[in-house]
């Protein structure tokens, strides 16, 4: 597990922590340790995606997994366009060791990529599933202005391109995205205003067809033979995170605000069904969160 970056009672920071478990006589001993390498700048309100790509060098041809941080807010008042990789070149990575360890806290550095070709913060980042691209979806560009601008990462070229903007300027540019099905589901985040009926419509999102948007629908019919079209589970949600498990073909939203106040709800979707289960609350309210499912 790593956690990067944010703000901290000292500003905003640029050191990366990784979680060390080991196990011993007594159990596991569990505590973070910072990496060497740290984040090109100190930053806030970014994100941070795992991908699994073949990657190529010098000394071998791997399924490298690789963390990228994306954009963000730095120095309290500028939206970031930097984008940097943690790659897993080790030989000894798919196997932790002692080694390893030591690579990874001492050695392993943070590698530039291309910049974002519109700086932005409280943005989303998602993978494709086949780990050939990212996704930027909208965001905050500076204090007040959002964009609905989606861009493309090529992770091979190391090339950015701006593909399409989000529809709906009622509920976007703020959303949540996570892969599936050779796309992207969007949730799109809630105004204070909304009432329980007009809860946002989930969108899904096809890359490079002829109509890139469209809505969610599920099976069986409502009211009028209408089919009825996939929502939040409730309205007023604000600043939640979402991630998704290929092995479960579940999603998660998690956190954020529900009229306006901290929460610690969370949800699952089930991505066969596109049925909504409330899960267990968290520990604590909290929204502007990052979430992760490890597989």
């Amino acid at each position: 597990a790593f956690v990067l970056g944010g703000g901290t009672a000292d500003g905003n920071s640029d050191a990366a922590e990784v979680l060390d478990v080991k196990s011993n006589d007594d159990g596991c001993d569990t505590r973070w340790r910072t990496m060497a390498g740290r984040l090109s700048s100190p930053r806030h309100a970014f994100e941070a995606v795992c991908v699994n790509k073949k990657l190529c060098d010098e000394e071998m041809m791997a399924n490298n997994p690789a963390l990228y941080a994306v954009g963000g807010w730095k120095y309290g008042s500028v939206s970031c366009e930097g984008v940097e990789r943690l790659v897993f070149r080790h030989p000894a990575y798919e196997v932790p060791s002692e080694e390893f360890e030591r690579h990874l806290l001492d050695d392993a550095r943070w590698e530039q990529c291309a910049p974002l070709l519109l700086p932005r913060r409280l943005h989303s980042v998602a993978a494709s599933a086949d780990g050939s691209s990212i996704f930027v979806f909208g965001g905050y560009v500076d204090e007040r202005r959002t964009t609905p601008s989606i861009e493309m990462y090529d992770v091979g070229l190391d090339e950015w391109h701006a593909v399409d903007e989000l529809p709906h300027s009622e509920n976007c540019p703020l959303v949540q995205a996570v892969a599936e099905r050779g796309g992207f589901l969007i949730f799109p985040f809630s105004t204070e205003r909304a009432e329980d009926k007009d809860a946002p419509k989930v969108l899904r999102y096809t890359p490079g067809s002829g109509e890139p948007f469209s809505l969610v629908l599920l099976s069986g019919h409502g009211e009028g033979n209408w089919r009825r079209q996939l929502r939040l589970p409730i309205a007023n949600w604000h600043s939640f995170s979402a991630t998704a498990s290929t092995s479960l073909n579940k999603a998660f939203l998690v956190g954020g605000t529900i009229g306006g106040k901290w929460t610690n709800r969370s949800f699952e979707l089930d991505l066969l069904t596109y049925e909504w289960t409330e899960l267990p609350a968290m520990t604590f309210a909290r929204r502007r969160l990052a979430t992760l499912v490890l597989e």
